[in-house]
């Protein structure tokens, strides 16, 4: 239980962390918006909205369906605006990922460090 809370820990706190990045400097959740208004930005929405259409539309997209199908379901059930599902489609994903490469790398390497190693080496990749 504490290798679960301590990996769990690890994750969020980079989770956290990617999400300040992509918030207050130009990304897809703030539709790419200057570094001028630092601590004006937002989740634009109507941006991300017209990207999952895009990701509909386009074959190469369209063929993987999973984000968009979890984006609109979140969407549909709690009434979020889409950004904020892509938010946490996004990171629960990241999340369960991130999870998933703590276990192999604890069954694989046999060290609880190690695989905690393996979770900070896999976020600072991206």
């Amino acid at each position: 239980m504490k290798r679960f809370i301590s990996a769990s820990l690890v994750i969020i706190t980079f989770l956290v962390g990617i999400f300040t990045i992509h918030h207050f400097f130009p990304s897809m959740l703030n539709g790419f918006s200057s570094p001028l208004g630092f601590f004006d930005r937002s989740v634009d929405s109507v941006y991300l909205e017209n990207t999952l259409i895009y990701h509909e539309d386009h074959p190469a997209f369209a063929r993987r369906p999973l984000t968009s199908i979890f984006v609109r379901g979140i969407h549909d059930i709690s009434g979020l605006e889409y950004g904020y599902s892509f938010i946490v489609v996004q990171f629960l994903f990241l999340f369960g990922g991130a999870l998933a490469l703590y276990y192999l790398s604890l069954h694989l390497l046999q060290d609880h460090k190690k695989a905690l190693l393996s979770l900070v080496l896999f976020f600072v990749s991206f």
